[in-house]
């Protein structure tokens, strides 16, 4: 369970605040429940329910992580942006949803070993489109982001002898 402290407002202009007190800092919880305790009608504390068994619903093969979510934008990113896109990511799954993405299994280019990744469904991909522009603002306009795969780069040279005729 978790609890919710909604902030009604009352103008048809704008929506409500949902604000999840598991994930906010003491010093804001403090704030809302001291301006809660002022004007008791525009503040509505709740518990909600944990929503991971509606997640276990839905097959892992029907699930998106974001390397092949990557993958299908056509996007290669360098280890240390995709690192960081992947931290963003979290980040923001936990502040929109409450809870920690779903661990799925991939097997490996080789088919052998597992590997396991953050798995995500369809309604959840604007979290990652989310993520990647916050990271990469001109994504759009890159068509690869990764750098040349590094082959061998090591030439090959040959002496050349000269001799001296007397």
């Amino acid at each position: 369970m978790q609890v919710v402290l909604n902030q009604l407002n009352r103008s048809k202009d704008s929506s409500n605040e949902v604000h999840y007190l598991e994930l906010i800092p003491k010093k804001q919880i403090l704030k809302l429940l001291v301006a809660a305790l002022a004007q008791p009608a525009q503040y509505a504390l709740a518990l909600a329910d944990d929503l991971s068994p509606v997640e276990e619903n839905t097959p892992a093969k029907d699930m998106i992580t974001l390397s092949e979510w990557l993958e299908s934008k056509g996007l290669e990113l360098e280890r240390s942006e995709k690192h960081k896109l992947a931290l963003l990511l979290s980040r923001l799954y936990k502040e929109k949803t409450g809870s920690t993405p779903r661990v799925i299994t991939r097997p490996d280019s080789r088919g052998k070993w597992l590997k396991k990744a953050n798995g995500f469904t369809q309604e959840e991909t604007p979290i990652l489109q989310e993520a990647l522009n916050e990271v990469i603002p001109d994504w759009k306009s890159r068509s690869t982001l990764a750098t040349p795969s590094r082959k061998n780069t090591k030439s090959k040279t040959t002496k050349a002898t000269t001799t001296s005729q007397k």
